[in-house]
């Protein structure tokens, strides 16, 4: 269930290549032959590589997504990211409250925090 969930929730990279305005090569460089790898992609139950929308703004990527897939490394299950990313973590606090990593990152504040955590993932 929490891997269909996912799936309804990602991109293509037809959607991806539209949305940063780039080829379909240039998805595939910067989600598989890319070092550091820029985007993140996982290959769905039918086989299409999709892409969480957590990555991605109205207009870009989240900042600092490169460092922080470089901590992940690749041995992540994508839903255990997809939560990581998604659910507020007790570490991320301003203001008494509690915010996403990937609120975090949009947010601007220093990535640092979230590079930590992730590492341990």
């Amino acid at each position: 269930a929490d891997e269909l969930l996912l799936e309804q929730r990602s991109l293509s990279a037809d959607a991806v290549a539209s949305h940063l305005q780039v080829s379909l090569a240039e998805v595939a460089e910067r989600s598989i032959h890319g070092h550091p790898q820029q985007l993140y992609g996982f290959l769905s139950r039918s086989n299409d590589r999709l892409y969480p929308q957590w990555q991605f703004t109205d207009v870009a990527t989240v900042p600092d997504l490169a460092e922080l897939l470089s901590a992940i490394g690749g041995g992540v299950h994508p839903v255990s990211l997809d939560q990581f990313m998604l659910r507020p973590n007790v570490d991320l606090e301003v203001n008494g409250e509690e915010l996403s990593p990937r609120e975090w990152l949009v947010s601007g504040a220093d990535p640092e925090p979230v590079i930590l955590i992730a590492a341990d993932l």
